[in-house]
């Protein structure tokens, strides 16, 4: 039987946590350049243009939106399908990114993207798939 119970500390945390992943992912710290070498994106030295801040606020809005539903659907497999280890929420969530994330990312290779996109944005989403479906799997 499907499980939509939703458990609000537990939903709002990873949504955070996938936030904040996605941004450091796509920072300095991590990818940001071989990221955007790949694209052909150039960052201005100067800072963003006004068309560029106008865009930010869709941009983020999207972001969160994007958490709180991954938060939502992984709580709802891991709940349903009955995990109640790390090892079993992880299995989980990389079977959801195996299904659903690869291949919508390899589809993207017909848009003429650089194999080294597909790799950072695809490995951004098979670490927050089974890091959090296992995290959510031991936090009841």
């Amino acid at each position: 039987m499907l499980d939509l119970t939703l458990q609000i500390p537990q939903f709002l945390a990873i949504a955070v946590a996938n936030f904040i992943l996605g941004w450091l992912w796509y920072s300095p710290v991590l990818f940001m350049r071989p990221w955007t070498d790949a694209l052909g994106i150039k960052p201005d030295p100067n800072g963003m243009s006004e068309a560029e801040k106008a865009r930010m606020p869709y941009l983020f809005a999207g972001a969160i939106v994007a958490s709180l539903a991954l938060s939502f659907v992984l709580q709802v497999l891991v709940r349903t399908l009955g995990a109640e280890t790390f090892l079993q929420g992880s299995l989980i969530g990389l079977a959801l990114w195996a299904g659903q994330i690869l291949p919508f990312g390899l589809g993207t290779l017909w848009e003429g993207r650089k194999p080294v996109v597909i790799v950072i944005n695809a490995g951004n989403y098979i670490v927050a798939d089974a890091l959090f479906a296992g995290v959510l799997a031991v936090w009841r």
